[in-house]
């Protein structure tokens, strides 16, 4: 293949990937800390035996829902 076609290729294999962030050597995306005020499950409902939440290493209590 040609010099001049790899770089076609190459172009739009970028193109292609970029918007969906699978750039080739990319770094994975970091969010910035933020201070949370996290809320007990109010007393009318359950906390779900199922399912587990936690955000910057602090455990959010999650509402049961039926389903």
């Amino acid at each position: 293949m040609p010099n001049s076609a790899r770089a076609v290729l190459a172009a739009v294999i970028a193109a292609v990937l970029a918007p969906a962030g699978l750039s080739v050597g990319a770094a994975p995306a970091r969010a910035a800390g933020a201070p949370l005020q996290i809320y007990p499950v109010p007393s009318i409902y359950a906390t779900s035996s199922e399912f587990a939440l936690t955000v910057n290493g602090q455990n959010v209590p999650v509402t049961h829902t039926r389903g």
